[in-house]
């Protein structure tokens, strides 16, 4: 099991079996997950956060009583190689970190990921 997907995705919100979780908040499942074909998606997701999920991106992340906790490209390459490929995901073609490293590269701002603004484009997809 990916380390990183153990301690910090699936400790306290999508669960060891990526089943998700209901409880204080909604955790979706990652198990069987069609959006997860997108690895661009899954590297904005996790750079910049979703909804009530944290961002694990340097320039998005908030530390909540201490510092944030922040993921290198490397490591969410690996969090995203390891939920493709498992939980009944069989998304094979593997992420090297250029997911996460072009993301942070681009101008990320709000209005593109979680902030659809009319007209604006990521990676040329323009947001209807």
């Amino acid at each position: 099991m990916d380390s990183k997907y153990t301690s910090m995705c699936a400790a306290v919100c999508h669960m060891p079996d990526a089943g998700g979780a209901v409880g204080a908040g909604r955790y979706p499942a990652l198990a069987k997950d069609p959006t997860l074909v997108s690895r661009q998606f899954m590297a904005l997701t996790i750079l910049m956060g979703r909804r009530n999920m944290p961002a694990f991106g340097a320039r998005h992340a908030i530390g909540f009583g201490g510092p944030p906790a922040v993921l290198s490209d490397a490591q969410i390459a690996s969090v995203i190689n390891y939920v493709r490929s498992h939980f009944g995901n069989h998304y094979k073609e593997p992420d090297h970190g250029s997911r996460g490293q072009r993301a942070r590269s681009e101008s990320v701002t709000p209005g593109h990921v979680g902030f659809a603004v009319p007209g604006s484009s990521l990676w040329g997809v323009t947001n209807p």
